[in-house]
C-alpha cells in the first residue's frame, strides 16, 4: 500500500494561485491521464506564462462570484486592448516563487489515470474557508 509518488511545495506560495494549479496538476493525471512528472511540467509552464485572465478562467467555478465575473471581464477588455496595441499582457506568475518550488517524490511515470474520480461536486467554497481559518490562527 501507500502512495508511489507525493507532490509537495518546497517552501510557501501564499497566493490563491496554488490552488488552480493544483487543480490543473489534478485534472492532468486524473482526466488526461498524463504521468505524474509530466503534469507537473506542464502545470509549472502554465502557471508561469499564463495572464491573469488566464488564470482566473482556471479558477474553480463554484467559488467564482458575480464581482469576479465583472473583474474577468473588465481583465479581458484590457489584455484585448494590449494586444491590438502590439503589447504582450502582464506574466503575474512568471517569477520561479509561484511555480518552482512544486516537487514530485517518487514515480514520476506513475499516472492518475486509475485513480477513482468522485463524481460528486467539491465544496471549494468551504474548503477555501476551512483553510483560511486555519491560516489565521498561526
Amino acid at each position: 500500500g501507500g502512495a508511489s509518488s507525493v507532490l509537495y511545495c518546497s517552501w510557501l506560495v501564499d497566493h490563491e494561485c496554488r490552488t488552480v494549479f493544483i487543480i490543473r496538476f489534478y485534472e492532468a493525471i486524473t482526466t488526461g491521464g498524463q504521468p505524474l512528472a509530466v503534469a507537473l511540467r506542464e502545470c509549472q509552464l502554465w502557471l508561469r506564462q499564463c495572464t491573469e485572465v488566464e488564470f482566473m478562467k482556471g479558477y474553480p467555478k463554484e467559488i467564482q462570484t458575480i464581482s469576479w465575473n465583472d473583474k474577468l471581464s473588465r481583465l479581458e477588455a484590457e489584455e484585448k486592448q494590449l494586444r491590438s496595441r502590439g503589447l504582450e499582457p502582464e506574466k503575474p506568475f512568471a517569477s520561479p516563487h509561484y511555480w518552482a518550488g512544486y516537487c514530485l517524490w517518487g514515480d514520476g511515470e506513475a499516472s492518475g489515470a486509475n485513480v477513482k474520480v468522485v463524481k460528486k461536486k467539491y465544496d471549494y467554497a468551504a474548503a477555501m474557508n476551512h483553510y483560511l481559518a486555519e491560516d489565521e490562527k498561526k
